[in-house]
């Protein structure tokens, strides 16, 4: 209806003017000419500028544990920004799949593409490298921001979930930029940015559980590279897992004399080796009923059985523990003390209860006052040696007050 009006309008020279419109040309796959333009040259400079900027406030947010929706508002938040700055300069791609859908469209050539990919991942390099440089400690504690397949999920799961985050993007971008939107209405160009940001938004809060959300290639290349990691480059299976053959055998006659061991097949390397000590330290902490089949145990409630209420109160006290790490990290002590005081509050300190667990000879008293029972709280709390140290450094502190 608003057409028919707006074409009457126009027909009888009134308010509005009918607007011309014709599909723009094809880019062409090689031209050679647009190596002697300067403005392609400005182009890739702003798209490696834009991606290093991103790529540094994107990871350092990953780094910073802000959660999932903190994460997914920087990184929505931060292409809303870029590519309303850089649309102007090189379209505001930022993003090797979307050069490569454009590509695909015909509307940039293959040289313009070619040179957009290698900006950009030049610039996801150097960005990811900056937030290394500057927040090293919480760079690799936190996984340096590099995207990994999730426990529990498949390869095929991850890649259909990148595929569908991927094609809502480019979708997206595409109706954006829309020539015969934009020639029809005047203050779509302006507002493109919005809903691609917003794309990037809802696509990071779907996926981020599942992959960390690569839909960038760039953004996951750059994270890759520079954290180097095992990780980064492969899923969650252990490499320990590819010396064992499939086995049927339950869990309570595996480990009858460590018969688990056997299964492992060829010679380990380090990674391996590794991996075999971390499960030697875990199936020690087992216990085994006789006589009673295997069956699924949910630790975190005191019957073994899954409630709501229980996986609340689990998720709030993982919170608190969060919180609590995270202001010993940000402390200006010395790092072994920082290091100290993690592994207490985790109750990872090598005490006799934890040196019991792992079968290490221990005294089974506190070394300090020779009582019996230590653990992490008793080393924090309950040793008279622990509060007379606590009692002096309260003293300190109220005379600097």
């Amino acid at each position: 209806m608003a057409k028919d009006i707006e074409a009457a309008a126009a027909a009888e020279g009134g308010e509005y003017t009918a607007k011309d419109y014709a599909d723009p040309p094809p880019a062409p796959l090689i031209d050679a000419e647009e190596l002697t333009k300067w403005s392609l040259y400005r182009a890739a400079i702003a798209e490696f500028v834009a991606t290093l900027l991103f790529l540094y406030v994107t990871v350092a947010t990953v780094i910073g544990g802000v959660g999932i929706l903190g994460i997914a508002w920087a990184f929505g938040g931060m292409i809303f920004i870029l590519v309303y700055c850089t649309a102007g300069v090189s379209g505001g791609h930022i993003n090797p799949a979307v050069t490569f859908g454009l590509f695909l469209a015909r509307k940039v050539s293959l040289v313009r593409a070619v040179l957009y990919i290698v900006a950009q991942s030049l610039g996801a390099i150097c960005g990811v490298g900056l937030v290394k440089g500057f927040q090293s400690a919480y760079y690799v504690r936190y996984g340096g921001g590099a995207n990994e397949l999730s426990d529990g999920y498949s390869k095929g799961t991850g890649l259909a979930a990148e595929i569908i985050g991927t094609f809502v993007l480019v979708y997206t971008v595409f109706s954006a930029t829309d020539p015969k939107r934009n020639a029809r209405d005047s203050h779509v160009p302006v507002l493109a940015p919005l809903p691609i940001g917003f794309a990037v938004f809802m696509v990071h809060l779907a996926t981020i559980p599942i992959t960390g959300t690569g839909i960038n290639p760039a953004r996951s290349l750059g994270a890759a590279v520079i954290y180097n990691q095992h990780k980064a480059w492969h899923d969650h299976k252990k490499l320990l897992f590819t010396h064992i053959d499939k086995s049927t055998t339950p869990v309570s006659r595996a480990l009858v004399n460590n018969r688990w061991v056997r299964d492992i097949k060829g010679a380990l390397s380090a990674q391996a080796l590794c991996e075999f000590l971390q499960v030697w330290d875990l199936i020690a902490t087992f216990n085994t009923t006789q006589g009673q089949d295997d069956k699924r145990i949910w630790k975190i409630s005191e019957d073994g059985n899954f409630s709501v209420s229980s996986t609340y109160n689990w998720f709030f006290k993982t919170n608190v523990l969060a919180k609590s790490a995270r202001l010993i990290w940000r402390t200006r002590a010395p790092t072994k003390v920082r290091f100290f005081m993690w592994l207490l509050l985790k109750g990872k300190c090598l005490t006799a209860d934890n040196l019991e667990k792992r079968g290490w000879p221990n005294q089974g008293a506190c070394p300090l006052c020779q009582e019996l029972n230590e653990d992490c709280k008793h080393l924090a709390v309950c040793c008279t040696y622990s509060n007379t140290a606590w009692r002096m450094d309260q003293e300190v502190l109220l005379e600097e007050l």
